[in-house]
């Protein structure tokens, strides 16, 4: 596990700024808004709540939070994405790793947990093992929302490094892979990705005492192409968000504490 997570540490060290721009469409167009949308949906009130962004990166969700009237803390495991944060306004930083969360926090502390696309850096053992430490840090009734790789994505789709192009991973549809790596072509940093699938991603919150409340695609908005096409001429960008119109990317999951 240390060996992993400090490979990770070390990558969004290097990539901090790249990451930064380069994302931040992304993530706070779309999945931040996605993960307030699903918090608002049932019920969670953002004004006067205490919420902890597990894997906060350079504090966008945390910032879309706060302008809701919320008492926002963040925990990454790159220094250099909390110095991004903090250069934006984001306060009660902590340096640290996920699957260590109840070192940081005491529990029954938050109202409600949240983490965009940053679970999944972690083997199996570490996800369950954070998801059961979230459990913990939450008051009675709070809320843990986040999104993942979608299983779909990462069994099916490559990058296909002779022709740059997503193709079909057909050879392994009855033998998943359970580990993949995205970030090279991107940013230069090969970043791990550990897989689950639906039932596991149900019965690890399950297991740790959660109710699951919702489980479900992250879809692109339907006028998404045009608003990127108009901000950015990035082959890239383009390519992604192509595809991304046509296979699920994303997994986006509400659960509570009972």
């Amino acid at each position: 596990m240390k060996g992993i997570v400090d490979g990770v540490r070390a990558s969004y060290n290097k990539i901090a700024n790249a990451y930064f721009s380069g994302a931040r469409f992304f993530n706070e167009e779309i999945m931040h808004t996605g993960l307030i949308s699903i918090a608002t949906h049932y019920g969670f009130q953002f004004k006067g709540a205490t919420v902890l962004d597990l894997g906060c990166g350079p504090g966008g969700l945390m910032k879309a939070m706060e302008t809701r009237g919320a008492l926002t803390y963040g925990l990454d495991i790159s220094d250099k994405l909390l110095a991004i944060a903090s250069e934006r306004g984001c306060t009660n930083l902590t340096l640290g790793s996920m699957h260590q969360a109840e070192k940081y926090f005491n529990p029954h502390t938050f109202d409600a947990v949240f983490s965009n696309f940053a679970l999944h850096y972690l083997p199996k053992e570490g996800q369950a093992h954070t998801v059961r430490a979230i459990y913990e840090i939450l008051k009675p009734g709070g809320f843990w929302i986040y999104s993942c790789c979608h299983p779909f994505f990462m069994r099916h789709w490559y990058m296909d490094e002779q022709t740059g192009q997503f193709t079909g991973r057909t050879k392994n549809y009855f033998y998943p892979l359970d580990i993949d790596v995205w970030g090279e072509k991107e940013f230069g940093e090969s970043l791990p990705l550990f897989r689950l699938d639906w039932p596991e991603i149900h019965l690890m919150n399950r297991s740790a005492g959660f109710d699951v409340l919702e489980m479900r695609d992250a879809v692109l908005p339907s006028n998404i192409e045009k608003t990127v096409l108009s901000k950015t001429k990035n082959k890239e960008v383009v390519e992604l968000i192509q595809l991304f119109k046509k296979n699920p990317f994303g997994v986006f999951v509400a659960a509570r504490k009972t």
